[in-house]
């Protein structure tokens, strides 16, 4: 009966050691890095930068997009996949059809609070589609972009968006038709109402 006694108190001494261990190892297990994959989408007003070349003759019309992100290399670096649509507007009857795709690191800038505040950064090309002439081509860009957001539950967030494109045409010789026609770079931007989704929580 004493020998069952003892092995009884043991017991119970393991159990009640046990438990914080359990907790400790429970609570690394929920702080341990997990791949959180998001997809998003926005839409706004797109327009030429204010004071540029191009803007002499194109106007604010609107864009949309959307967007891939996940969690590496970092919690707080984020590699992010986009691609939008817009398209700009002249007094006259030219168009301009733009179709950026990008990739970018996105920077989640460390603040205590409910509003996640991102910086971006990345490259990638531009296709553009010109009408009436049915001229189109593609060129390289630069992308900068921020972006600040709130959680709406579980798996949704919702936010603002502004994006910043550099789109590179000065590698590109004059037209033999015209060879005084001065070849520009483009300056792009959109301001837009963001929406994105948790893929996994």
């Amino acid at each position: 009966m004493k020998h069952f006694e003892n092995i009884t108190t043991r017991f119970f001494v393991i159990i009640l050691l046990s438990l914080p261990i359990g907790q400790i190892f429970g609570e690394y297990e929920i702080d341990e890095w997990r791949f959180r994959p998001q997809i998003g989408i926005w839409f706004g007003p797109a327009a030429p930068v204010p004071g540029t070349k191009i803007a002499e003759s194109l106007n604010t019309y609107l864009g949309g997009g959307m967007f891939f992100r996940f969690n590496i290399p970092s919690d707080n670096l984020w590699t992010e996949l986009g691609v939008s649509y817009s398209n700009y507007r002249s007094d006259g009857p030219e168009k301009l059809y733009s179709v950026p795709y990008y990739a970018a690191l996105s920077y989640i800038i460390p603040v205590e609070t409910a509003v996640q505040f991102m910086v971006k950064g990345g490259v990638g090309l531009n296709y553009l589609y010109v009408k009436p002439e049915y001229k189109y081509n593609t060129h390289p860009i630069l992308f900068i972009g921020t972006e600040f957001s709130f959680p709406a539950g579980k798996w949704v967030n919702i936010g603002l968006r502004g994006d910043y494109y550099f789109v590179y045409e000065k590698y590109l010789d004059a037209p033999k038709e015209n060879p005084n026609f001065e070849v520009i770079n483009g300056h792009f931007f959109n301001v837009g109402l963001m929406v994105n989704f948790n893929l996994v929580r």
